[in-house]
């Protein structure tokens, strides 16, 4: 099952992968915030405060690649990243609640999640509605647009 996860990441990073760097995968991925940290975040990058939570998939920054996944986690703000990884860990529902509040896995840069609708891996066989990339160093993370919905 951890390969299918894999292959899923290696799937949605190949239109965006560079001839020069074929082992990092760089993904557009949305991350919901309020208005209000927008100019710290462009000054300092992200930090993984866990304001919100302790992370259910560790304590870093959470991307997804889907902006309505990301938007309850935000005032209508919602920043559309470039976001590299290079040995990203595959989360899969066996995992439970292992990594909550923890750093990132073993070696790893990130954790990748397929998600299904109620915001857990889903079971061996059943469909997932969005991911998620959780990284734990801010330099992966490059904002990109910034939009606000009203």
């Amino acid at each position: 099952r951890r390969e299918e996860v894999i292959s899923l990441l290696e799937q949605k990073s190949k239109p965006y992968q560079c001839s020069k760097f074929p082992n990092i995968k760089i993904l557009p991925f949305w991350h919901g915030t309020c208005k209000e940290t927008i100019p710290s975040l462009c000054r300092a990058g992200y930090a993984s405060l866990g304001i919100i939570d302790s992370g259910y998939y560790g304590k870093g920054i959470y991307t997804s690649d889907s902006a309505s996944y990301s938007y309850p986690y935000s005032d209508g703000t919602l920043i559309l990243n470039w976001v590299a990884v290079y040995s990203a860990y595959p989360v899969i529902s066996d995992d439970g609640q292992t990594l909550m509040g923890k750093p990132n896995l073993d070696s790893h840069d990130a954790h990748f999640i397929p998600v299904a609708s109620n915001g857990w891996p889903p079971n061996k066989g059943k469909p997932h509605v969005a991911c998620e990339l959780v990284v734990f160093d801010s330099a992966s993370v490059l904002p990109q647009f910034i939009v606000t919905l009203e």
